[in-house]
C-alpha cells in the first residue's frame, strides 16, 4: 500500500453561531485550525446549514503550503418545526453487543463489538439510508438532539452541542430520543474552539452536571468532543475537564481529528485520548484523510481494520455523509462505500 508522501495544512476561516439549534445569523470569526486538509467539503456548522469553500493559494515562511479558505455559509430553508423533528424510530435491533463500562479503571470492554463501530455524521437525514444493509454501520449523529426518521436499523444519537439555546428543549429531546432507542447520548461539540461551543473547563463542568448528568444510569455518557489542537486545546482541555468534573458520569471520551493522511498520529492521538481518558472508551466523532481522491481513500484502507481491532474504540464517525465525501449524487461514493464495507 502506497503511502501518503506529506502533510497539508490549511487555514480555514470560517464562522459559525455557538447557539446554532435555531439556525440563526452567523458572525464572523477568524479561526486558525492547524491541522485540517486540503479539500472542498461541508462542515458541520449545524443541521441544516451546508458551506462552500473558496480556495487561494499563500506562501508562509513557516509552512511549505498554507490554503486559506473563505468560506461562505448558506442557510438551507427549514420547512419543519422542532416539534416534527422528534424521533419516531423503533428501537434498534443492533446496540445489544456494544456498552461502556461504567467504571474507567478496569479497562474490561470484552462487550465491545469490533463490527458494529461505524457511525454517520450526516445534516440530512434521507442520506443515511444509503448506509443501511452494512453490518458494521450502526449509528448515527447530526450535531443536535433531534432527527427526522432515519432506518430503525440505525441508532439516533443526540447531541448537546452547546450552553446557548440547544439546552431549552434538551432534556425533552434527550427523553424522546432515550424512548425511542437511544442508547448514549454525546456532550460539547469542540468546547475548545472558538466557532464551536467554545467553553471554558469550568462552565463545560457545570453544564455537564446539571444537563447531561440527569441521564446518568439510563444511557451512556459521553464527554464533550474536543480538537486535536494544540497548546491548551484539545487533549489538554479534556483533561483539565476530566480531573475537575469529578461529580460527572462520563462512560466514554470523545474525539475529533483532522490532519492530512497521517495515519501514525492518528493512531497515536487516539491512544492519547484513551489514557488522558482515564482508559474510558473512546469514539471518534469527526476524523478525515487528506481529502485528495486516492489518498483519502488509502487512509481509510489503512485505519479502518485498526479502529476495529481496538477494543477501546467503541465508535467512530468519517467525516461526512454529505456530496462531495460519502455521498455522490444521492448514494454511496466510492469512499462511501469503503467507508461502510471495508474490512
Amino acid at each position: 500500500m502506497p503511502s501518503i508522501s506529506s502533510l497539508i495544512f490549511v487555514l480555514l476561516i470560517f464562522t459559525r453561531e455557538s447557539t446554532c439549534a435555531d439556525q440563526k445569523s452567523f458572525a464572523l470569526e477568524d479561526i486558525h485550525l492547524q491541522s485540517l486538509y486540503e479539500t472542498d467539503h461541508a462542515v458541520p456548522i449545524c443541521p441544516g446549514t451546508t458551506t462552500q469553500l473558496d480556495r487561494t493559494q499563500t506562501n508562509s515562511p513557516d509552512l511549505t503550503a498554507i490554503t486559506s479558505f473563505s468560506v461562505k455559509l448558506s442557510l438551507a430553508t427549514k420547512q419543519a418545526t422542532k416539534s416534527s423533528l422528534t424521533p419516531k424510530r423503533t428501537s434498534p435491533t443492533s446496540q445489544t453487543s456494544q456498552t461502556e463500562s461504567a467504571n474507567p479503571i478496569t479497562n474490561v470492554f470484552s462487550l465491545a463489538s469490533t463490527s458494529r463501530k461505524r457511525g454517520i455524521a450526516y445534516n440530512d437525514a434521507a442520506l443515511v439510508s444509503a448506509f443501511i444493509n452494512f453490518p458494521k454501520v450502526s449509528w448515527a449523529y447530526n450535531w443536535a438532539d433531534v432527527t427526522v426518521d432515519i432506518p430503525s436499523s440505525i441508532e439516533y444519537v443526540p447531541m448537546l452541542w452547546g450552553l446557548g439555546e440547544q439546552i431549552e428543549d434538551w432534556h425533552s429531546h434527550a427523553e424522546n430520543a432515550i424512548m425511542a432507542g437511544a442508547t448514549h447520548l454525546l456532550g460539547f461539540n469542540e468546547p475548545d474552539l472558538a466557532s464551536q461551543a467554545n467553553l471554558n473547563v469550568d462552565t463545560a463542568v457545570a453544564g455537564y452536571l446539571e444537563h447531561m448528568e440527569p441521564f446518568a444510569g439510563k444511557v451512556k455518557l459521553g464527554s464533550p468532543a474536543v480538537t486535536n489542537g494544540g497548546g491548551h486545546m484539545g487533549l489538554s482541555w479534556l483533561k483539565s475537564f476530566i480531573s475537575r468534573c469529578t461529580s460527572c458520569t462520563i462512560d466514554f471520551v470523545a474525539i475529533h481529528w483532522y490532519n492530512g493522511g497521517d495515519v501514525a498520529g492518528f493512531k497515536d492521538y487516539i491512544m492519547q485520548a484513551h489514557e488522558v481518558g482515564g482508559y474510558r472508551p473512546v469514539w471518534v466523532t469527526e476524523f478525515r484523510g487528506p481529502g485528495l481522491g486516492e489518498d483519502e481513500m488509502m487512509f481509510l484502507k489503512e485505519v479502518l481494520p485498526w479502529l476495529d481491532t481496538q477494543d477501546y474504540v467503541h465508535r467512530y464517525a468519517y467525516f461526512m455523509a454529505s456530496e462531495g465525501s460519502l455521498v455522490s449524487g444521492g448514494i454511496r461514493s466510492a469512499l462511501g462505500e469503503t467507508f461502510a464495507a471495508f474490512a
